[in-house]
């Protein structure tokens, strides 16, 4: 065994020892794929933000190891993961005060000072969620580059369809491709630099699972459910809209809806990135796929009963929190089919041999 029972690994790793440095970079890789495309269809400069942010991620890594230990350890390879995948999934304009202090709640007070019994935080969710509470109206403002104007309403397209039940056109969504206006109301963002293209994020997902970088059953597990519960509560807006001038029948539009809320925000991007981190989700394989089904669930209620387009971020903190006990329940699951398996061998052995058996 790598570690003992009492440990998890730190996130991203799915196992411990020389590989760890390898597979943070598999996964560094990924996102760096993810900011290019982002730079190179939207913004050129949010490249630049990014592998800055990677070095301010690997900087507080060393910086902290420093000062707790009083020693330089130049490896920062889980700091920089961190770092970037915080920076990918806030808005590319974010300013460079909320980003840092972000930066140093998921890095600082959750992933390096975390120790033996506590509870399995994701860092990254945690750093999102407290600029969510400190910097409430920098993290939902989604201005657009080189825009100099006295007002100007810009929407993703989750947030489209959360507030006027609208679609952008879905072919361009599923390419990356997120621009022009919407009614003459709405300038068209693409959010965050991790939402930019759900194929080529599923692509990386599917590297990442083939390398042993990451776990697929929590990603999986959360996609399908989150599927399942969006069409059984947009059933109703369904009907309407189909009763609408739009036309079409009511399976066509439930149709378009859940390919919006699939391909949508960040949904796939949790499924390959937060789902598989092993630190903050169950260890256990039944405990990730019931992590990922409570996950889709959370998900696809704050989508469609809150004021939140989106709920990754109370989705899978509710995991973290569940995640020891879902371990828990899995094992004593596993323990009595083991035991009742066992019962029955030894019932069958002490059956007495047919008679003329040799």
């Amino acid at each position: 065994m790598p570690e003992a029972a009492t440990s998890r690994p730190e996130p991203p790793f799915l196992r411990a020892g020389p590989a760890a440095t390898t597979m943070a970079l598999w996964t560094l890789g990924s996102l760096s794929v993810l900011a290019g495309l982002y730079a190179v269809r939207y913004d050129p400069r949010f490249l630049v933000k990014y592998l800055a942010v990677l070095a301010v991620g690997a900087g507080l890594g060393v910086a902290y190891t420093w000062l707790r230990d009083g020693r330089f350890r130049l490896s920062a390879c889980g700091s920089m993961l961190t770092a970037g995948l915080l920076v990918v999934s806030l808005p590319p304009n974010l300013p460079a005060w909320p980003l840092f202090l972000g930066l140093v709640v998921a890095i600082v007070l959750v992933r390096m000072s975390a120790g033996e019994g506590r509870l399995p935080f994701n860092g990254v969710l945690v750093g999102r969620l407290f600029l969510m509470l400190a910097f409430n109206a920098e993290i939902v403002d989604w201005p657009l580059r080189g825009e100099v104007v006295d007002a100007l309403s810009t929407a993703t397209p989750l947030d489209l369809f959360h507030t006027e039940k609208g679609f952008h056109a879905l072919g361009a969504l599923v390419l990356g491709q997120v621009n022009g206006t919407w009614g003459d109301m709405y300038q068209m963002v693409p959010g965050s630099p991790g939402e930019v293209c759900g194929p080529v994020i599923l692509l990386l997902g599917v590297i990442l699972v083939w390398r042993g970088v990451l776990d697929w059953r929590c990603g999986t597990g959360f996609v399908l459910t989150f599927l399942v519960v969006c069409g059984a509560v947009n059933l109703p807006v369904a009907r309407d809209l189909a009763a609408s001038a739009a036309g079409g029948s009511t399976l066509w539009v439930l149709w378009r809806i859940l390919l919006l809320n699939l391909f949508g925000g960040a949904l796939l991007f949790a499924a390959v990135f937060i789902a598989g981190d092993p630190s903050s989700t169950p260890v256990s394989k039944g405990g990730r796929w019931l992590a990922g089904a409570i996950a889709g669930i959370v998900n696809a209620v704050v989508r469609a009963y809150t004021v939140y387009p989106e709920g990754i971020v109370f989705a899978f903190l509710t995991v973290n929190l569940l995640s020891p006990t879902l371990d828990r329940a899995c094992f004593w699951w596993r323990g009595r089919a083991l035991l009742r398996q066992r019962r029955r061998v030894q019932e069958r052995l002490a059956q007495p041999a047919p008679a003329g058996a040799r």
